[in-house]
């Protein structure tokens, strides 16, 4: 009776000293909080921009050309807040996804040295 209540305490333990292990390495990261600010901008885009009517006028227009003019048009048009956001959120993404991509290029690179840290 007495094991398995040290047993449960150990476990409780070790799981809470995980999780903090886990959060102060993400919290590290600068990874995360690019991410973080790419999910706030989406959130900030999809409450200043009406993207149901966006994709609803894109998808009445044939050709890729006339889109392309469509978006651009509208993106021209739109109140400098949405075009901030907009292009805020095209950066954040292309930084983003360059650590991605810069992570995947070293992995492949040097596939062990990932291992050993």
């Amino acid at each position: 009776m007495i094991e398995n209540n040290n047993l449960a305490l150990k476990r409780q333990i070790m799981r809470r000293v995980y999780v903090i292990y886990w959060f102060r390495r993400l919290h590290s990261s600068s990874t995360f909080y690019k991410a973080v600010g790419f999910f706030g901008l989406v959130g900030i885009n999809l409450t200043i921009i009406s993207t149901p009517d966006v994709l609803n006028n894109v998808s009445r227009i044939n050709g890729v050309t006339a889109i392309g003019r469509y978006l651009i048009g509208s993106f021209l048009k739109s109140e400098l807040a949405a075009q901030s956001a907009l292009v805020a959120c095209g950066l954040i993404t292309v930084v983003v996804l360059r650590d991605i991509f810069g992570v995947v290029r070293e992995k492949a690179r040097f596939p062990l040295a990932f291992h050993f840290k």
